[in-house]
């Protein structure tokens, strides 16, 4: 541990010490391990944050300031605290469910390096390189999801009063973001899909893909409609990511597709299933990552005869439908109205889905030089 330049910071096989000079020692500062409330030995960045308030407090002392007692410094207000108090306030209890989980998730990540500093500790150098370590490890996306987190966390930090307001280390930290994906599936592969599930046997694939396609849902709510909502011929349900309610007339072929889904059921004897999608081998619910995989093994043979479906997820079959219905010359509300995005953030929508294609660039050429050529315009 070379590298550590911090006065009398010792870093022994993971046991951090404070170990002053005997100058030091004689003016009553005694060496001490550096461990949290319970015991154990601080991470590398907590140690040195304790070694840091440690030298802060003897030097405070050379100056003639009172000496401060440092015994278990850290035994409150630490990072790992203000997250398990955020978890259970009403702030983080008021966010949609699969908010909570993104969260829980991000945070989890945070705390294997922040847990045992105290919130007040943290700084914005520290959090503009712990940003940069995780980019290089992370990416972008994933990034910035763990930042986010933290913002949030922090944000509550200002509120329950262990910073002070407008102190939040976590903003503007010049985090880029990663550029929005926006991959759409054309009505050819959307096809192909479909066909290559069923003669797999894996019809669930292509109940998703239908629906997905035409009613611009995620795949989470794709997956968890109930079966019994189709009674009146229209999806209506509350959005598990933003708790937003929508109500969807059925198209044709969407309605098609369900009828084929009961008599399916029927001939199977599935009578007492909560979901309308199924997995055909258990004839139980999906799980998200189960559906994944399968949706990736239909994908891999439909990549045989159509190799441009390489690299499409289920996902991007939300952009597919967005931009669907505003090629069809849907307005922004309507069209968040079936998504179940706010309308706050309709141009944000807009520039993430409405995306123009290779095909539609090719489209839009070719009757060009028919018009031309009908016209006699040669330049």
């Amino acid at each position: 541990m070379a590298t550590i330049k911090i006065r009398y910071f010792k870093w022994r096989d993971g046991r951090p010490r404070w170990e002053p000079g005997p100058t030091v020692r004689a003016q009553g500062f005694k060496g001490q391990n550096l461990k949290d409330s319970q015991g154990r030995w601080l991470s590398m960045p907590a140690a040195i944050t304790a070694a840091e308030a440690l030298n802060a407090d003897l030097d405070a002392f050379r100056l003639g300031q009172p000496r401060k007692t440092r015994q278990n410094y850290i035994t409150q207000r630490t990072t790992n605290a203000l997250f398990q108090s955020w978890y259970s306030s009403h702030n983080f209890k008021d966010l949609a469910p699969r908010t909570q989980k993104d969260y829980r998730y991000n945070g989890h990540k945070f705390l294997g390096i922040f847990s045992e500093i105290p919130v007040a500790k943290i700084t914005k150098p520290m959090m503009h390189e712990y940003y940069v370590q995780i980019r290089k490890k992370h990416g972008l996306t994933m990034s910035s999801a763990i930042i986010a987190t933290a913002r949030a966390a922090l944000s509550y930090a200002e509120i329950i009063g262990w910073i002070a307001e407008n102190t939040n280390p976590a903003l503007r930290l010049k985090v880029k973001k990663a550029p929005p994906r926006t991959v759409l599936w054309l009505p050819q592969e959307v096809s192909e899909m479909v066909k290559t599930a069923d003669e797999m046997g894996l019809h669930s694939v292509g109940d998703g893909i239908i629906i997905a396609a035409h009613a611009g849902q995620r795949p989470a709510d794709t997956l968890s409609l109930p079966d019994h909502i189709f009674t009146k011929n229209r999806i209506m349900i509350t959005q598990a990511k933003r708790g937003a309610k929508v109500d969807i007339p059925m198209t044709p072929l969407v309605m098609a597709r369900i009828n084929q889904i009961r008599t399916r059921k029927r001939r199977n004897n599935i009578t007492s299933i909560e979901t309308l999608i199924t997995y055909e081998p258990t004839g139980r619910p999906y799980r998200n990552e189960m559906f994944a995989q399968t949706f990736a093994k239909v994908r891999k043979q439909a990549i045989i005869t159509m190799p441009e479906i390489k690299g499409k997820t289920f996902q991007d079959l939300r952009d597919t439908a967005v931009t669907r219905l505003a090629l069809a010359g849907c307005e922004v509300y309507e069209i968040c109205a079936i998504t179940g995005h706010s309308q706050r953030r309709a141009h944000d929508i807009m520039r993430h889905y409405m995306v123009l294609t290779a095909d539609m660039a090719d489209t839009a050429i070719d009757k060009l030089n028919i018009w031309m050529k009908k016209e006699g315009i040669i330049v």
